[in-house]
Formats: structure tokens, C-alpha cells, sequence
């Protein structure tokens, strides 16, 4: 989705916004219950209401209107899906791994993608 297509900002900040979690109950906030109030410049604010428990409350976006390159989706392949069964389960550890990492990471979603790495062995 492109963010600068100014039309489609207020959808964008709300489908955002539903990935976030009441804080009270930890329900994820339903588009229909999530209005944007206002913009400056890269802040956006939002007002929201728990479709479970209905607490409100208001919760502040700052998005980075930055022209990116597009990145490409498609399904995997059948030999990628094989490779994928000959995988050991995702751990805990494997996880926290992730969270320290990507608390350090200094970048943009499309790079990390983007980059390649040689298999381990």
C-alpha cells in the first residue's frame, strides 16, 4: 500500500492501529472502533474503544512518509515448502533471539527482507 496516496492514509493508520492490543484486556481494537482525530506532521492520533471491555483511550502513531522501494510477494515454491518440513519448531530461545535482534536493528522492513544470508550448516 502506498502511504502517500493522502485518500487512503486515515484506512492505513487504521489497519496499523487494529494490530495493537487493549491494554486492559489485550483484545485487538476493531477498525470500526478506531477513529483518527488528527495529524501533524508524522504524528498521527487516534482515539479507540475495546470492543470487549470498552475501555478508550488514545494512542499516537508516528509514521514516516518515505518512498520505499515496492517489495515483491509470491508463494513459495514446492521446494521451498519441503525445505520448510525438514525445519526444526520454532523455540523460546529462538524467539528472544529474534527480539534482541531487532531491537538493534537500525533499518527499514524492505532491507531486512531484502537482505540474504548463506545457509547454516
Amino acid at each position: 500500500m502506498n502511504v502517500q496516496d493522502s485518500s487512503s492514509q486515515p484506512f492505513f493508520i487504521k489497519r496499523l492501529v487494529a494490530n495493537i492490543e487493549c491494554a486492559n484486556c489485550g483484545t485487538q481494537y476493531e477498525l470500526g472502533n478506531i477513529h483518527v482525530i488528527g495529524r501533524r506532521g508524522d504524528l498521527w492520533i487516534t482515539a479507540v474503544v475495546c470492543g470487549q471491555c470498552g475501555t478508550q483511550g488514545l494512542i499516537f502513531a508516528m509514521v514516516k512518509e518515505e518512498r520505499v522501494d515496492e517489495l515483491t510477494v509470491r508463494d513459495a515454491s514446492v521446494e521451498e515448502l519441503l525445505g520448510f518440513e525438514e525445519l526444526s519448531a520454532i523455540e523460546i530461545d529462538d524467539v528472544l533471539d529474534m527480539h534482541r535482534f531487532l531491537k538493534e536493528y537500525d533499518g527499514d522492513l524492505i532491507s531486512l527482507l531484502n537482505e540474504t544470508e548463506t545457509p547454516q550448516s
